[in-house]
């Protein structure tokens, strides 16, 4: 679990991805103690990268620091979107970082709070860089990237998504 000002971020586990493969929002919101929206998650993006997401869990091999987590609004429990990491720190000691916000809860900081806790756990476990994607164009994630200290790095072809853009925030600058 990492805690943040106004959301904790808890880890996705085999029963979290069972409760979402089976479209079970009431049994997701109880394993979380929380309000689950009816249409979670809306986004189309993040339902495709859930298969993806549950490998990454489970070559893990339960060390869910390194996967994904979801976001859990302190003030009135519900939930307010997903974010984590793409896997453990690689050969450079570099992870990445994702998030994602429900329509509802946009526009109030959330993004970037979530952002930056992700990065303070990062640098906490001594992490050398952190690395984003965005859409190759300005928009909120663009803004909330900059907000947190991370630096465009150039542009990527991705198999997947197309041409997007690398940011990078370097944790320690030896």
């Amino acid at each position: 679990m990492i805690q943040a000002r106004r959301v904790t971020l808890i880890p996705f586990n085999g029963a979290h991805y069972n409760a979402i493969f089976t479209g079970n929002n009431i049994q997701l919101g109880t394993l979380l103690n929380i309000k689950t929206p009816d249409n979670w998650t809306e986004f189309p993006a993040a339902i495709e990268a859930l298969q993806t997401l549950h490998e990454i869990f489970i070559s893990l091999e339960n060390d869910t620091r390194w996967g994904s987590y979801f976001i859990i609004s302190e003030n009135d429990r519900a939930l307010v979107g997903t974010c984590g990491f793409k896997g453990k720190p690689g050969i450079e000691n570099c992870v990445e970082i994702g998030y994602e916000i429900q329509s509802a809860y946009q526009n109030n900081g959330f993004a970037t709070e979530v952002a930056k806790a992700l990065v303070d756990f990062a640098i906490l476990h001594e992490v050398k860089c952190v690395k984003a994607h965005t859409l190759p164009l300005g928009n909120a994630s663009v803004a909330v990237l900059k907000k947190c200290g991370f630096h465009f790095n150039g542009e990527v072809n991705d198999p997947e998504d197309g041409l997007i853009w690398l940011w990078v925030l370097l944790t320690n600058e030896d």
